[in-house]
């Protein structure tokens, strides 16, 4: 189950990872968009410990062409997938073909502060099937915190499709306020009777 361990984890290997020898260098739109690929490229390897090293289980993102030859791209239409996979023989036999047969995880992340951007990120998430959905968002102040996640609770509603979805929310501090040491992330996650925090 994912914890607000694994999401700690991954933010403090994203403000390490890659991270160019001087920020300063950067744009504020470059660096930020630069801490944005390395958080989903952080959070993919951590939510794939959770499930284990099984060869059929595939991690897909923007940043990780591990998976092109099987599926002739980096990202499968979510910032991360992680899917079960099969073999299965061409139609002439020559190659096997890798094909998805469900999802573990899917991930969608929208750092913009205002729920308009968010619900449309979010909305990816309830046309998908999966296991476990996480939306991540920016870390908001108390007021508007409990405005935002109130504009996600029925996005959330429909994602969970009844029960078969464990959906989780994810308020990480923006990319522009990234520190060597940060706690200020939460984690939510849907029930029907509103948001449960872990």
């Amino acid at each position: 189950m994912l914890t607000l361990d694994h999401l700690r984890r991954a933010l403090k290997k994203a403000t390490a990872c890659n991270s160019p020898g001087s920020p300063d260098l950067l744009s504020a739109q470059s660096l930020h968009r630069q801490r944005s690929s390395e958080w989903v490229q952080c959070l993919a390897h951590e939510l794939k410990t959770l499930v284990g090293d099984d060869p059929n289980v595939r991690v897909l993102y923007r940043n990780n062409n591990e998976n092109r030859d099987n599926f002739g791209l980096n990202e499968l239409l979510y910032d991360v997938c992680i899917c079960r996979t099969a073999e299965h023989p061409s139609a002439r036999g020559g190659r096997a073909l890798r094909y998805v047969t469900g999802a573990v995880w899917l991930v969608e992340s929208e750092f913009a502060r205002d729920s308009f951007q968010a619900v449309k990120d979010f909305n990816k998430l309830v046309i998908g099937r999966a296991e476990n959905k996480l939306f991540i968002g920016p870390t908001l102040g108390p007021a508007d915190e409990a405005g935002y996640l109130a504009a996600l609770l029925p996005v959330a509603a429909a994602a969970a499709a009844e029960g078969a979805s464990r959906v989780y929310v994810a308020l990480v501090p923006h990319p522009g306020e990234w520190a060597p040491e940060m706690s200020d992330v939460t984690l939510r996650r849907y029930a029907p009777a509103g948001w449960d925090t872990l």
